[in-house]
């Protein structure tokens, strides 16, 4: 019979972590990382809506940005499904890319994210308020040890 604490321990050491996953090292507090993605994504400007695309986690003490659609493929349930397309890679690139050029990221390998969209949207700060921010993934539903940052 296993304890709690060891079964947490092999899941982490089991966890395959997707390879489409990019390693991260913040440079600024991880809330103003976080809080930061919840402001980029696709937008319905008519209707005020903005759907975060990217997420800051942790697994096994490394941080990863990922697409909300890769967060999918962490979570341990039948219903996981892969429907990243190449333009979800080109947006979760151009997210990194700025997160970078804002300094508030680094990443070891630059040219993970060569290409990257240009028609991401970033709502200003000062606009938050203004808008809803609808999350596609459901933070609650990953069954890994690993900690998802959201902004609510």
């Amino acid at each position: 019979m296993y304890s709690l604490s060891e079964i947490n321990l092999q899941l982490k050491q089991q966890m395959i972590i997707p390879k489409t996953l990019i390693n991260v090292t913040p440079i600024v507090d991880t809330k103003i990382v976080v809080e930061t993605l919840s402001r980029i994504g696709i937008a319905n400007r008519q209707k005020r809506i903005l759907y975060p695309s990217c997420y800051l986690i942790k697994i096994k003490e490394q941080y990863y940005i990922a697409h909300f659609k890769e967060l999918f493929l962490l979570r341990s349930s039948e219903h996981s499904y892969n429907n990243i397309s190449p333009d979800d890679t080109l947006r979760k690139n151009a997210v990194i890319f700025n997160l970078c050029h804002w300094k508030m990221i680094s990443i070891s390998d630059e040219t993970l994210i060569k290409e990257r969209d240009p028609y991401i949207f970033i709502l200003p700060y000062a606009e938050k308020k203004n808008w809803k921010i609808n999350h596609k993934f459901n933070i609650s539903t990953l069954n890994i040890q690993a900690k998802t940052y959201a902004a609510k």
